[in-house]
């Protein structure tokens, strides 16, 4: 088999996906027998409003809601993350690009642990309308991660995909999904616990939100180790939690139930008045 990045090119100029159906058949059929995976999914990233979906074939095993991820988990995704910032079409593995101690972060915990997903690779591909599509490839727990010679292979056709993937696009309505706009999202992240929190301390709460751990926390803001732990009890206590997953999980529900409030007062905290009991 020709297997570098010219041929695959070359054979882009040919291979045109314009539609559902045709997709489907491009990344079940062509795509799998590349190289197999459990699940898939064909997501838009909007640099304003939340993603949204436009083909999935999930793992039956998956024990959340791909809603869930759509309303405000997806803020904490390492790949949504390195969309922001895309300027040019990248195959990129989680393992490669989560941030230290993913695997202990709140988002890992209550999210991405529940998908059952063992490995994922995402080819990320930015548009003109400067969103980004991005094709997820997933094994799920009971299967071997991905291989280097594997993710070799799919960076040799990135071109193709590229292509397909660009080509699928120009067909589809990409207007941003309904709902809440992603500047609530931030602006929620950014004033979360401003109404019980000292100013430290909500720096810290950011943190923590974003996955980081006390010595993550202690080295970035060149403060004790220590002085993190103390902060962090004190969070707690305020917050009348006991985790950091309890946290994410209270930001969640909080923002899902109050980020009306945000088109009223920009600088609302919309912990206040949010029950965490």
């Amino acid at each position: 088999m020709i297997a570098n990045k010219q041929w695959f090119a070359h054979l882009a100029t040919y291979f045109q996906v314009k539609d559902n159906i045709l997709i489907s058949h491009f990344v079940e059929e062509f795509l799998y027998h590349i190289v197999p995976f459990q699940s898939s999914m064909i997501i838009v990233y909007y640099p304003e409003h939340r993603p949204k979906v436009l083909y999935q074939k999930l793992n039956p095993d998956r024990q959340n809601n791909i809603n869930n991820y759509l309303n405000s988990a997806y803020a904490f995704d390492p790949f949504y993350q390195r969309s922001r910032a895309l300027k040019e079409a990248m195959v990129l593995r989680l393992h490669d690009i989560a941030p230290e101690g993913f695997k202990k972060s709140k988002y890992f915990e209550s999210y991405y642990r529940l998908t059952r997903v063992h490995d994922e690779i995402n080819f990320l591909v930015p548009l003109n309308n400067k969103s980004v599509l991005a094709l997820a490839m997933e094994r799920s727990e009971q299967f071997k991660k991905f291989t280097s010679n594997e993710i070799a292979l799919l960076r040799a056709i990135s071109p193709l995909i590229t292509s397909s993937l660009e080509s699928y696009a120009t067909s589809l309505n990409l207007n941003p999904a309904k709902g809440h706009n992603h500047s609530f999202l931030h602006l929620a992240l950014t004033n979360f616990g401003s109404s019980i929190l000292s100013p430290r301390e909500q720096q810290i709460l950011q943190l923590l939100l974003r996955g980081d751990q006390s010595r993550d926390i202690a080295r970035k803001l060149e403060i004790k180790y220590g002085t993190v732990k103390n902060h962090r009890l004190h969070i707690y206590e305020k917050m009348d939690i006991k985790n950091q997953s309890e946290l994410f999980t209270i930001f969640l529900a909080a923002f899902d139930k109050n980020y009306q409030k945000l088109k009223v007062n920009p600088k609302a905290d919309i912990l206040q008045g949010f029950a965490t009991k």
